[in-house]
């Protein structure tokens, strides 16, 4: 819609009076333009469910700040307006986008924090179960090896033994300690 010089300083006018006459003219002349902004810059990443939202705040700071307009032409209300609904659009996209990255990081701290955990008391339970399993002495020899050498080949490298009968102890091994575990109810596959 173009005004004229003086359809546009009624219209001012009547804004500043809080005429909803007024408003409800001015949010008609210019809802396919905070539509359009809002769909440019919010709507295709994050929906249209806040659409209104932005629409009525757009609308709210147009009238609210209609006293500092200050020009006389449809052109430069025009330039005003949309100035105020990109700014408005704008700010509620950081708004969004803030609160979706903090909730990928609280999320992401929370997973790391949580694993960690996880990991943490799994070693203990996992420790305190293996140094209070009735191991055999070739079932401790074998624990040993694992934990030191890091497998039953380097073990053998440097120390002299049987590599079956260290197997065998270490299915027994797992054997036992399986049994322990679900004694304490503790699922653990090894």
């Amino acid at each position: 819609m173009q005004y004229t010089e003086e359809g546009l300083k009624n219209l001012i006018e009547g804004i500043k009076k809080r005429d909803n006459d007024f408003i409800y003219t001015l949010q008609m002349d210019f809802i396919g333009a905070m539509k359009d902004q809002y769909y440019k810059y919010i709507g295709k990443e994050f929906g249209n469910s806040d659409e209104d939202d932005v629409i009525n705040i757009s609308l709210h700071k147009i009238v609210s700040s209609i006293h500092m307009f200050r020009g006389n032409t449809w052109k430069e209300f025009k330039g005003y307006v949309f100035k105020i609904i990109i700014n408005t659009v704008i700010n509620y996209r950081r708004t969004l986008m803030r609160k979706a990255n903090a909730e990928i990081l609280e999320y992401s701290y929370h997973n790391i924090t949580e694993s960690l955990e996880n990991k943490v008391i799994s070693k203990i339970i996992y420790s305190y179960i293996i140094e209070n399993s009735n191991l055999s002495k070739r079932e401790n020899e074998y624990k040993m090896a694992i934990l030191k050498h890091g497998s039953i080949e380097e073990y053998l490298r440097e120390n002299d033994g049987n590599p079956r009968a260290l197997n065998q102890a270490g299915y027994r091994m797992r054997q036992k300690l399986r049994k322990t575990m679900e004694e304490h109810g503790i699922k653990f596959d090894f």
